[in-house]
């Protein structure tokens, strides 16, 4: 026996005004992308091969799944028609189909069922369906001939509502029932690697935390939680009976309470209300400097001329011995002017390239931009000026993403973005320049690469990384 996953996209349903960003296979169920449940429950019927169809096909869904391999099956993952009938899908997929009974998955549903103890027999076939009709969300049994609803149990995932009882179910169920992500099980609480609690943080069962998560001072999750990977909650803030999607930044002070918060928008599922909250001005008040601009730029100018100094002759010697590739990259200043600045293209392999990183010589350039006031000496991520409409947005030569150790991905720097924009102050300022310049001191060639491709030197790629973490807290689960 075979099976098929169609997918037509988030945005034919009641979901795509909040989730308009996650591509369908990878909608989050309890911290688990909705494809990798129908991958193992086909693994527990042991079935091996798979065709995924999805009209809006993703580059990022596509490396998620790859060939399979991760679940000793065979997966083949294609772009595909929005909308199909059993003949179109009979007609368009002969090769894969072949004379077998086919198992196929369409839309957004969630096989409900124990994942110990299903079996071939759960999947009966049931009404058969026309044929020439396009096929509703559900589980169907495919003959070569004909097509019938599977029997097996489905929680349909078509609205808000939906979504939310979805993964409540999903959280209440024995972790045998699902295979729920999480290194550290205890006590009804499933915990990734890399997890911040600070002493004053409670933490309520049941509860999901994903990978990379940092909860800051006196955070409060009273049960039934959901944080995906790469969540940041400020302080002072309660969570119950809500739904935070990977990669989003909670303000502080805030009580929130059956509501689904998916980086800018905060939705209500009981009235299926969106809140856009754009720059995160609905979140809580930005935090300004509380000296004046002239004197802030004063400290920044004295800095950068320190800065200039010690790096100054460690540039000439690199400028001497070894040419650095470097190109042209465009910036939106502090002025709302568009500048440029050499970005440099380093190879952490070879050496030189690595020490240029470690003595941060790649800075050198924008720390002549302090000067004229287009940059701050720390301030938001330079990278993201072009994108953002921000009156606000305050791009620096150093930013809360350069503490970590290696390069960091985009929807990473959005985060710590918005984290340093509602906290920052001098003391925040002065200990991310200070840990940015003792991480890159120590930085390895490791930090730059994904686990999977740290084997190989072949083609490898920038790695996402999370802010270090502070030495008065206590990190859970494993550590990378």
């Amino acid at each position: 026996m075979k099976a098929m996953i169609c997918f037509s996209g988030i945005n034919g349903t009641g979901l795509s005004e909040g989730f308009q960003e996650i591509p369908a296979p990878l909608l989050p169920i309890a911290n688990k992308p909705l494809v990798e449940y129908y991958i193992e429950l086909c693994t527990c019927l042991h079935i091996n091969e798979l065709l995924i169809l999805d009209s809006d096909y993703s580059e990022e869904a596509a490396a998620r799944i790859g060939d399979g391999s991760r679940w000793s099956v065979k997966i083949a993952y294609r772009g595909a028609s929005q909308q199909m009938t059993f003949q179109a899908i009979r007609k368009r997929q002969a090769a894969f189909l072949g004379t077998e009974d086919v198992l196929c998955f369409n839309g957004l549903v969630f096989p409900f069922c124990d994942y110990r103890k299903v079996s071939i027999e759960d999947l009966a076939p049931g009404a058969e369906q026309p044929g020439d009709v396009d096929l509703a969300p559900g589980l169907y049994w495919f003959t070569p001939e004909r097509c019938h609803a599977s029997l097996l149990p489905v929680l349909p995932l078509l609205t808000y509502v939906d979504y939310v009882k979805c993964c409540q179910a999903v959280l209440e169920a024995e972790s045998a029932f699902f295979p729920v992500p999480g290194y550290h099980v205890e006590a009804g609480i499933y915990t990734g690697m890399n997890v911040v609690f600070p002493p004053t943080c409670t933490v309520s069962p049941p509860a999901v935390i994903g990978n990379h998560v940092r909860l800051i001072d006196e955070v409060k999750l009273e049960g039934a939680v959901i944080l995906g990977d790469r969540v940041m909650v400020d302080r002072r803030t309660t969570l119950c009976n809500a739904i935070v999607i990977d990669n989003t930044y909670v303000g502080s002070d805030l009580e929130i309470r059956n509501k689904i918060v998916c980086r800018d928008c905060i939705i209500d599922p009981e009235s299926n209300t969106v809140l856009n909250l754009g720059d995160d001005c609905l979140f809580m008040g930005v935090r300004s400097f509380r000296w004046g601009a002239g004197l802030r730029w004063m400290v920044d100018a004295l800095l950068a001329i320190l800065l200039l100094l010690w790096l100054t002759p460690w540039r000439l010697l690199f400028w001497l011995l070894v040419r650095i590739k470097s190109a042209p990259c465009d910036f939106k200043s502090a002025r709302g002017r568009l500048r440029q600045y050499p970005c440099y293209q380093l190879d952490p392999w070879k050496r030189s390239n690595l020490y240029f990183y470690k003595l941060m010589l790649d800075k050198y350039p924008l720390l002549f931009f302090v000067f004229s006031g287009d940059l701050v000496l720390v301030g938001e991520s330079i990278t993201n000026s072009l994108n953002t409409t921000d009156p606000t947005h305050r791009p620096g030569v150093f930013c809360f993403s350069d503490m970590s150790a290696g390069p960091v991905g985009v929807l990473q720097q959005k985060l710590d973005d918005r984290y340093y924009r509602h906290n920052r102050d001098f003391c925040l300022a002065l200990g991310c320049l200070w840990k940015t310049a003792i991480n890159r001191l120590f930085v390895s060639v490791q930090a730059f690469y994904q686990p999977a491709e740290w084997s190989s030197s072949a083609d490898p790629g920038l790695s996402e990384e999370v802010p270090p973490l502070e030495s008065a807290e206590v990190s859970h689960g494993c550590e990378e």
